[in-house]
């Protein structure tokens, strides 16, 4: 599951996959994808197993493409 949405962003941003090296990073250390082309924040990182997490973790009937629009979002305004 994480690697389908980490994929998602990647694609989706042209982005890649990467250990955070950011030190103040909540991700420091972290599988992450980021270095995102076609976001203004170039510096934008987003963990993929923690939306994974938070997606399996939600009751039946939630929604990944909503959950992966709601990530989307954030990462814009970035």
């Amino acid at each position: 599951m994480a690697i389908f949405i980490g994929e998602v962003f990647v694609q989706k941003y042209s982005g890649c996959w990467m250990i955070s090296a950011i030190p103040d990073s909540k991700y420091f250390g972290e599988v992450v994808v980021g270095q995102f082309f076609r976001l203004n924040n170039q510096g934008a990182l987003t963990n993929p197993f923690d939306i994974a997490h938070e997606y399996v973790n939600n009751p039946p009937g939630r929604s990944l493409s909503d959950l992966i629009n709601e990530i989307s979002e954030a990462l814009e305004r970035l």
